[in-house]
């Protein structure tokens, strides 16, 4: 059957019979309804709604909302800036935009989370779900695709969309946990977390990425991005690789995680400039992290020899910094800080200088140099065979050495003061209760594990200007 509309505005109404629907000119709505039909847009901006047939859509000119429905269509934008969409429920569909800048909307499921997929193959776009009722959108002449998935914890997986015309693909996840993962992509994304506890990985270009509602991941890969945790307690994280990023942290307890090259030394610094915290890379291929509304950063080293300088940082709203070293010599300047330091140099020979305030140091493995700075700080040793340090400027009745139970045995008791009988002065231990052994003429700290010489002690540390050293000064944790 042949329905044909007028050159004014209107609402045309298919039957359940195989339709041809002309709606000619003005802005129209038309409903196919039943059978497989042809439905002709003209002149316009069109609102075109399939049946529940295999339906072939045309919104021809002006710029029209092209909606397939359930069955398997095809929909074509043609002249304009249309919008092709698929709802949860509808069949797999080909769509081809047309000219114009064409947007492909697709709405996932309401309660269940959605499994989605986005790739190129063939010069056009393939956009597939996997999981509930799958489908797949062949897509042409497209230049966006806005993604909802609504309830559920949705998942979209972008991959390279090279050879298409896409140039944005859009995700909003809605409430879940949602996952967008675009690295294998050089295409811009904007994606909002919304709701939920979220991971977001941006694209190979400049990308914006919004954390929403929930304690969020929010990854900018490669490109400089703007990366926005927003409520909850998020982590935004740089990556070796990644360019110059603008990060806020917004409400709740942030955390900037930055991690370094693998085998190369890097050289970072850390200041505050107009209220804002900004961490360069100085070396190796440079970059700058904006940062704001950020509490925290952690920042791993990884591998080389790497150096971090980190400076005043009144004015900011960064309230830790904690650095890892990993493999290599590393080096790590905190003296001009107030904010408090959490310093691990990991293996290598490492020195490690506290700033103002209560800091922890943590040498690790290797000769280390370490240096609390200002304040009551903690050097820490996981076990006795860590190398043996030199701890620059430790203070008697304010700093302290922690130790693990568990790591150095000997019967200390986890989450204690070091018992007076566990302690001793002088080059070795007196009895078979004595663990620590503080030579008050040299400075060195030793380690005896049953204080009978059965076992040979260990050298720990030496303590420069041999300050007045006592049990009290060392505390046992875990």
């Amino acid at each position: 059957m042949t329905i044909k509309g007028t050159n004014n505005g209107e609402t045309i109404i298919g039957t359940d019979l195989a339709d041809v629907i002309l709606a000619y000119g003005g802005n129209d709505t038309v409903y196919a309804k039943g059978g497989n039909d042809i439905v002709r847009g003209g002149k316009g901006n069109d609102k075109i709604y399939g049946g529940d047939g295999k339906d072939a859509l045309y919104g021809e000119y002006g710029n029209d909302v092209v909606i397939g429905n359930r069955g398997d269509d095809k929909m074509y934008g043609q002249a304009g800036n249309d919008v092709l969409v698929w709802n949860n429920g509808d069949g797999s569909d080909l769509m081809n935009g047309g000219t114009g800048y064409d947007v492909i909307q697709v709405n996932g499921a309401r309660e269940q989370g959605d499994e989605f997929t986005l790739k190129a193959q063939g010069g056009k776009a393939i956009f597939d779900r996997v999981n509930l009722v799958p489908f797949t959108l062949t897509v042409d002449e497209a230049e966006a695709f806005h993604i909802n998935g609504l309830g559920g914890n949705d998942s979209l997986d972008v991959d390279s969309l090279t050879g298409t015309d896409v140039k944005l693909v859009k995700f909003s996840g809605g409430d879940g946990y949602d996952k967008l993962d675009a690295s294998d992509s050089e295409t811009k994304v904007i994606a909002y977390g919304d709701a939920g506890n979220d991971l977001l990985i941006g694209s190979g270009v400049h990308d914006y990425l919004y954390g929403g509602k929930g304690h969020d991941v929010v990854v900018g890969d490669r490109g400089n991005d703007r990366m926005y945790g927003q409520q909850g307690n998020d982590r935004l994280v740089w990556n070796n690789g990644d360019g110059s990023d603008l990060m806020d942290g917004g409400v709740g307890y942030d955390v900037i995680e930055v991690n370094g090259a693998r085998q190369q030394g890097d050289e970072f610094t850390l200041k505050a400039e107009g209220g804002k915290a900004i961490f360069d890379r100085i070396n190796l291929v440079p970059f700058t992290l904006t940062v704001d509304n950020a509490e925290a950063f952690k920042v791993s080293g990884l591998g080389g020899d790497d150096s971090f300088v980190v400076d005043d940082l009144t004015g900011t709203d960064v309230r830790s910094v904690r650095f890892y070293g990993g493999e290599g010599n590393d080096t790590f300047d905190g003296k001009n800080t107030k904010t408090p330091l959490t310093l691990y140099g990991d293996a290598g020979d490492d020195t490690l200088t506290g700033g103002k305030y209560h800091d922890t140091i943590k040498g690790g493995d290797g000769k280390d140099w370490l240096t609390g700075g200002g304040g009551a700080d903690k050097f820490v040793y996981d076990n006795p065979f860590q190398g043996i340090d030199t701890i620059t400027d430790f203070v008697a009745g304010k700093d302290t050495i922690v130790v693990s139970a568990a790591g150095f045995r000997g019967g200390l008791v986890a989450n204690t003061v070091l018992a007076a009988s566990q302690f001793t002065l002088g080059s070795s231990a007196g009895d078979a209760s004595d663990r620590f052994i503080y030579n008050n003429n040299t400075g060195a700290l030793y380690w005896d594990l049953d204080g009978t010489g059965a076992v040979g002690q260990i050298k720990l540390a030496t303590l420069s200007g041999k300050p007045a050293l006592n049990y009290t000064d060392i505390s046992v944790v875990a």
